[in-house]
């Protein structure tokens, strides 16, 4: 039987969750400084949420975070009304064992130890918690795999959701064949997640036909709206494009510019996420 310790929470939204719930670096988790991240943790995948990220925008713990949270707060089996969150299986695919062993230890394993309601309802050193498994009290398993060249170490697993990481490594013909683990699943979810280093490639193509949205950020000032580009940085931070005034990233709204793609059979939700969104990012400003 399910461990009734386990609390029964199935109806939060992850944001929610995450904020309400999860401690990292011994404080409260917050998204209060990334406003644009909770439509991101929110949004359960028609089949695949891309996210084309820059370096240091906090991309793992976002990984991370949708991960345990769906642990937590699903059922096994989506169908069934009132089935008890648990039971819910996630799969972490990383190019090489050492990016896997670093989300483990360092985005996934914290998480669990530092908070304390995770700790006390979820957590029991009886269950499986090793680099790459993680068994939770409700039954939720949390595998963390490599692939680079072979699925070979991912065959023979039923799978809910994956998370692709550093996706622009990975191969197509790879992600197709572990991707068949999902196939009894009721969910099927997907996130595609990775910073481009080229304009083709696995991320490239996952992009191309997604819905590319973008952070439009509005202008206290003259009220227009800006998609953050080079044109927006300036040596006293970040500055409208269209009257040189500050902006503030927090004041904004998640904008499809490729909204057609919503059309097409292979389409996807995609969302770039760049350093230039961050309210509190460092600034190095300079004296002309």
């Amino acid at each position: 039987m399910i461990n009734k310790k386990a609390a029964p929470v199935s109806t939060i939204l992850r944001s929610q969750f995450a904020e309400s719930f999860f401690h990292l670096n011994g404080m409260p988790f917050s998204l209060d400084d990334y406003a644009f991240m909770r439509p991101i943790y929110d949004l359960n995948p028609n089949r695949v949420i891309t996210l084309k990220t820059a370096r240091q925008v906090s991309k793992s713990t976002l990984e991370a975070n949708i991960i345990l949270a769906n642990s937590c707060t699903l059922p096994r089996d989506p169908t069934t009304p009132g089935h008890y969150p648990g039971g819910f299986r996630s799969l972490y695919v990383s190019p090489s064992v050492d990016q896997t062993k670093v989300f483990s230890y360092d985005r996934i394993g914290p998480v669990i130890e530092e908070s304390p309601f995770i700790k006390k309802h979820y957590y029991n050193r009886a269950l499986r918690n090793n680099v790459f498994n993680k068994t939770l009290v409700n039954r939720a398993n949390i595998y963390l795999r490599y692939a680079l060249l072979s699925p070979d170490r991912l065959r023979g697993m039923s799978i809910d959701a994956i998370c692709w990481d550093e996706a622009q490594d990975l191969l197509p013909d790879v992600m197709e064949i572990v991707r068949q683990s999902m196939f009894t699943s009721k969910y099927k979810w997907e996130w595609v997640v990775g910073t481009p280093k080229r304009r083709q490639g696995t991320l490239a193509k996952y992009w191309r036909n997604s819905t590319q949205n973008e952070w439009a950020v509005k202008c206290q000032h003259c009220d227009k709206y800006n998609i953050l580009t080079e044109f927006n940085i300036s040596h006293k931070g970040l500055v409208c494009k269209y009257c040189d005034k500050m902006l503030d990233p927090r004041i904004g709204q998640w904008v499809a510019t490729n909204p057609d793609a919503r059309k097409m059979a292979n389409s996807n939700e995609g969302f770039r996420v760049s350093q230039l969104q961050f309210a509190n990012a460092p600034w190095s400003g300079y004296s002309p």
